[in-house]
């Protein structure tokens, strides 16, 4: 194989003979005998001449511009296409996440090296070697006992030579990657283990791997036995290698240390003649002696050598030692199980409130991080990807093609990985992506490019940081890396970007535009080109020539759909698609399909029902159609049947009249930013500065709040604080049994172990258990919520019915051990819970208001046996009151409820609705809002709402005298009074935006309130107050807010007596206007027949405001200035 050096590089060359001899006559492979060989030399016939040109050319290397060539000097279009971004190392990372990083990089090598299973390839590898080597032993002539020629034994013994080298190279490399598959397993299970203690000891878990081990049982005999026979052998041939390397540097010995005798004899005789001739003296001295005397100077001025040291001889045992030690570092021990490594991600997250406050206080900030990527050539910006937060594992799915046109061939290349946005944008790491040649089009593979980061940051919460030298695990820089490919494309129109050489100057992106042709150049020019039609790459080009050829050319700047692909279907397979069906009534918004997100593709796999349901509700609207439906319904279920229709009717008029007004966009409903700090919002920070603080009253901050879309992977809770309750009934002294001792007297002392029990969407949670009559719990129960089809737009969340209750119950132990001899080492007792009250809060009421905070009325049993009422929790001096007594004698519960997140409120209408009444009393009503709103902000008034015409009318006109049924009629007022008030309660109730989703608050009058038989507070408290005037009462509406209902409304009566009763429509119940327990705890304005007062007093909580609308503090909308005009 021949490769580049970095001096020139190799052409091969091609060379042809006209006659090869690969085969003998026989039919075998012309070949050596031996094709072991020293040399290296390329075999041809004997009889062949050689060949006229070399095997190889050599080219001159090029260097530098030399070596772009023209077309690469044009540019062209670039691709690029980026994955995904993994972060390995971040501020943000916890302990925990540093770890997981380790393992999921452990286990991407642990794959590799499974993949490519090199220890078993170099086992089987050395087996092979160690068969031939024995195999070859055992044809050399020597071992046989006989000679052969010299040439054989030579040949023998090299071959052999070499084996020994390969069997040793072998064994070497098969420890050293034994060691490191045995290194990789320990240093996975450490990180493992390390994981679980982290875990354990914080009591929460960060991350969703979890390594799963799988054990694979092996035979120890059989292992312990080839334990062995690998120790022997690799002993053996140890020893063999050091006994023939000992004999070596033997004879090497040897050959020395007769050198260093010969040396030393002659130095020691040229000493002996040295000092001869000095006992001797000069004038003795032979003259044929000078030279021996010089020579024996020159050998005694050498320095003495050493005496050589013989090698030491082989120790076996020591031998043995140090391969025991490599065996114990490379193989398992004989019975170990075999054991094989599985990373998955199915361990559970902790939820937020489990978890510390340090790790609340980061998960919130890696939700508030934002990462993106910039694309750089030639350091000049050119796009962008959008700003994407962190997935649990610091994964970022990009997903995101660029194609970029280029004027000139790019110099550099720059990816940027950017942290934040606007002024608190942080550059954490740049890299540079590798150019590719001409010659690479449409990669499908995917590349990964390592990025590193140098800053030094440290966190407030527990975050590891990154570039801390003293710290365990924030000592690593922050790095990660990019999934891409990069690419040419070619043929293509793209965006061209001039491309300045120097980086300095500035860098111009004008849009390309398609040239215009002559039909009568363009024609003939395709008839003679050879263009693949089915290319991709043409699509565009065919299409363009093809519609000169028809003479439809003409300049265009917009999109303009490809005629020549042709349809998909007909239009009679289109008409008859269920699929296609649902897709056109969910762009029309109908209401029973547009919050539908996930289609399936498969039309047996749609579900029908919902179609045909629709389909035959249209179908109904005509004679035949409808007397066929109603011909089978009787009684009470035509009546419904008649209701659903009549909604259902409402629903699509409201929808089809105001659905053009919604999609009218303002500014604001598009673009969202910050609102741009004044004078009057700085003063008002720097007042908040010096703003008293009350530790013992504090206040909720405001959330911000996360549109639909935003919510992503997050997880909608609904939070629910529950702090305590008052006046629980309790016990009565008779129910409990005189003879038992120790749980009996623990139930006379405690009289009531009460407790919480809230459900919602099917998830039933509870508190802990308290005792006596008023109980505190202050615990916090968090429920998943569940939008429809996962849409969490206000549309979809208005149609949403579900509600949360609590249920309030006592929690009774009976000791059931009938042996008292057994009680000191035993316990037997039934636990049983008994209903003493419920609460029902729908959840449009919270989702309306974003939170619900009060003390609320329970709903108690009509008799509740067994129980009462403590006089010294109730105030009741006169002892024990029945639990059928309401008001302050009921049970009350203080709750906190809101969403986490907080999720946006149903939009306003932004139309202008159409009303009968006079322009002059419109134009009034709205100035008479505007004074009212300046100085009561606080407070919410109206004079106009809208019916169910769409027509916005004057609150009063819905006031008018109304007669009950009969049946409610009686001699006793007050009873009458309370008959009417319960035949209003039973009218269910159903809130306007369940009611009329994406409308706003809509008022039926009386008459239509009974035939559709359902409505919010609104109908409720007119229906009332129509009944209550009949019977003589004088009756207001009153408009206000409440709990949990948030803007309602109630009916005031103002009795013979002076008493002042406001009445609830939708639970019958009536309370003192000084009731502090009242569920009513604002006043804004009353509304009867002839006029509308808004409520101007100081306070508006029921107890401190005066409700005679005689006197100071209201202020009425009709006067001498502004007369009601009566009914249009």
């Amino acid at each position: 194989m021949l490769r580049s050096l970095d001096s020139g590089s190799y052409k091969p060359v091609v060379i042809q003979f006209d006659c090869r001899r690969w085969f003998l006559e026989t039919g075998h492979l012309d070949r050596m005998d031996n094709p072991i060989n020293d040399k290296i030399f390329h075999h041809l016939p004997s009889d062949c001449e050689a060949a006229l040109e070399p095997l190889t050319a050599f080219i001159e290397p090029k260097y530098g511009e030399e070596l772009l060539t023209s077309h690469m000097e044009d540019g062209g279009t670039l691709d690029l296409e980026i994955k995904q971004l993994i972060f390995t190392h971040h501020p943000l990372f916890s302990s925990e996440h540093v770890l997981a990083a380790q393992l999921k990089e452990y286990y991407k090598t642990y794959t590799e090296r499974i993949t490519l299973n090199v220890t078993k390839v170099l086992k089987d590898r050395l087996l092979v070697l160690r068969h031939a080597y024995a195999k070859l032993l055992e044809s050399d002539p020597r071992t046989r006992g006989f000679h052969g020629s010299v040439h054989d034994e030579i040949d023998v013994t090299q071959r052999l030579d070499i084996y020994r080298k390969e069997i040793r190279s072998c064994r070497d490399e098969y420890n050293i990657e034994a060691e490191k598959d045995r290194v990789l397993l320990t240093n996975m299970l450490r990180v493992w283990k390390d994981i679980k203690n982290l875990r354990k000891k914080n009591k929460f878990s960060c991350t969703s791997l979890k390594l799963i081990i799988k054990k694979e049982e092996v035979e120890k005999e059989e292992e312990e036995e080839e334990r062995k026979e690998e120790l022997r052998q690799d002993t053996k041939e140890t020893l063999t290698e050091l006994e023939a390397e000992y004999e070596k540097n033997l004879e090497k010995y040897k050959k020395t240390l007769a050198t260093w005798k010969a040396a030393y004899k002659k130095k020691k005789e040229a000493k002996k003649r040295q000092e001869q001739r000095k006992s001797l003296g000069a004038e003795e001295e032979a003259e044929d002696s000078t030279l021996t005397t010089a020579q024996d100077e020159v050998l005694l001025a050498v320095p003495d050598e050493e005496k050589p040291l013989p090698p030491e001889a082989v120790d076996k045992r020591q031998v043995e030692l140090r391969i025991l030690d490599i065996f114990s570092r490379t193989r398992k021990p004989p019975g170990e199980p075999n054991v094989h490594l599985e990373l998955s991600l199915n361990h559970s997250i902790t939820k937020d409130n489990h978890c510390s406050d340090g790790e609340k206080r980061r998960r919130q900030a890696v939700s508030k991080a934002k990462i993106s990527l910039r694309i750089l050539i030639n350091k000049k910006l050119v796009t962008q990807t959008p700003l994407a937060t962190f997935n649990n594992d610091f994964t970022i799915q990009v997903n995101q093609s660029y194609r970029m046109g280029l004027s000139s061939f790019p110099q550099i290349i720059t990816l940027e990985v950017v942290e934040g946005s606007g002024l608190r944008e942080t550059n954490i790491a740049a890299v540079s992506l590798p150019i590719p040649s001409k010659s690479s089009f449409h990669k499908e593979k995917y590349e990964d490019i390592v990025f590193a980061g140098s800053q030094q940051v440290t966190c407030n919460h527990n975050g590891t940081g990154c570039g801390l030298a003293n710290s365990e695990y924030g000592s690593s820089f922050t790095k990660g890396s990019v999934s891409y490919h990069l690419n040419w494309y070619i043929e293509e129109e793209a965006e061209e970007i001039q491309i300045d050489t120097q980086p300095t100057q500035s860098l111009s992106v004008p849009s390309s535009a398609m040239k215009e042709s002559n039909q009568k150049t363009t024609v003939p020019g395709y008839e003679r080109t050879h263009i693949d039609p089915n290319h991709p790459g043409n699509c565009e080009l065919i299409a363009h020539l093809q519609k000169a050829a028809f003479g439809l050319v003409k300049p265009s700047n917009y999109f303009e759909i490809d005629w020549c692909e042709g349809d998909f279907c007909t239009d009679v397979e289109l008409d008859t698609s269920v699929r296609f069906r649902v897709l056109q009534l969910r762009d029309k918004e109908e209401p029973a399909f547009k919050n539908l997100r996930l289609i399936p593709p498969v039309e047996s796999q749609i579900l029908r029902k919902s179609l045909e349901a629709y389909e035959e509700e249209n179908l109904t609207g005509m004679g035949q159609e409808e007397s066929a439906t109603e011909s089978h319904l009787i009684g009470i279920d035509r009546r419904w049947d008649n209701v659903e229709r009549l909604l259902a009717s409402l629903r699509r008029h409201m929808q089809q009249r105001y659905m053009q007004a919604n999609l009218a966009f303002k500014v604001e409903d598009l673009v969202q930013e910050e609102r741009i700090p004044d004078i009057g919002t700085i003063g008002t920070s720097l007042l908040s500065v010096f703003k008293p603080r009350r530790p013992l009253r504090p206040e909720r901050k405001k959330r911000d709040q996360v549109r639909g879309t935003a919510l992503g992977d997050q997880n909608v809770n609904l939070i629910v604080h529950i702090a305590q309750a008052f006046h629980v009934p309790v016990r009565h002294e008779s129910s409990l049994s005189p003879g038992s001792s120790s749980s009996d007297l623990l139930e006379r002392e405690n009289h009531v172990r009460p407790f919480i029990e809230a459900t919602f969407q099917r998830t039933i949670l509870r508190t802990s258990v308290a005792e006596g009559p008023n109980p505190t719990w202050n615990q916090q129960l968090s429920f998943p919520f569940k939008a429809p089809n996962d849409n969490f737009s206000p549309a979809s969340l208005q149609t949403v019915t579900d509600n949360i209750y609590f249920h309030l119950y006592d929690e009774v132990i009976h000791d059931m051990l009938e042996d008292d001899r057994l009680r000191e080492s035993t316990v037997y007792h039934r636990i049983e819970k008994r209903w003493l009250g419920s609460l029902r809060i729908p959840f449009s009421t919270i989702y309306a208001n974003s939170k619900i905070e009060g003390t609320f009325s329970l709903e108690e049993p009509v008799v509740l046996l067994g129980y009462v009422r403590d006089s010294s929790t109730s105030g009741n001096p006169t002892g024990f009151i029945q639990s059928s007594e309401h008001s302050k004698t009921g049970t009350h519960l203080s709750i906190y409820l809101t969403l986490e997140p907080t999720l946006p409120p149903p939009e306003p209408f932004k139309a202008q609705f159409e009303s009968s009444e006079p322009e002059d009393v419109l134009s009034a009503s709205k100035d008479w809002v505007d004074t009212l709103d300046a100085k009561f902000s606080q407070r919410h008034f109206r004079t106009h709402v809208l019916d169910l015409s769409g027509k916005l009318v004057s609150m009063n006109r819905f006031i008018r005298p109304l007669k009950p049924p009969e049946e409610l009629i009686s001699e006793d007022i007050s009873e009458t009074t309370r008959r009417v008030a319960w035949y209003v309660s039973l009218i269910p109730s159903l809130a306007d935006m369940t009611l009329f989703p994406g409308a706003c608050d809509i008022w039926a009058n009386s008459e239509q309130f009974l035939t559709m038989l359902t409505g919010d507070e609104e109908e409720h408290a007119v229906l009332l107050t129509n009944f209550f005037l009949h019977l003589g009462k004088t009756a207001y509406l009153l408009v206000g807010s409440g709990i949990p209902e948030g803007q309602t409304c109630y009916v005031l009566t103002i009795e013979e007596n002076g008493d002042q009763v406001l009445w609830n429509p939708s639970t019958a119940k009536s309370y003192s206007a000084q009731d502090s327990f009242s569920p009513l705890h604002a006043v804004y304005s009353l509304v009867n027949e002839d006029n509308i007062w808004a409520n101007t007093q100081k306070y508006d909580d029921p107890p401190r405001v005066n409700l005679d609308v005689s006197m100071s503090g209201w202020r009425s909308f009709y006067s001498r200035s502004v007369p009601d005009p009566g009914l249009p």
